[in-house]
């Protein structure tokens, strides 16, 4: 039972697969695509041994006892 299904398998892949041989058949449209503008900076600082992130009892991130917003 097992050879037949593995056999089955087989010719389902390759009666039924996608050939990738010239890649992919479509072409992207500048249209579907988005740019970003905004690139956010931080200040530079040091990580301290303590600037580590956990999650307080709500499922908030926190970082040194403050609220971390990403």
């Amino acid at each position: 039972m097992k050879k037949i299904l593995f056999v089955l398998c087989l010719i389902s892949m390759s009666a039924f697969g996608q050939s990738t041989k010239s890649g992919f058949n479509f072409a992207l449209s500048p249209y579907d695509t988005t740019t970003q503008e905004f690139m956010p900076s931080f200040p530079v600082e040091p990580i301290g041994d303590n600037d580590f992130v956990t999650v307080d009892t709500c499922g908030n991130f926190v970082v040194n006892g403050k609220p971390l917003r990403i």
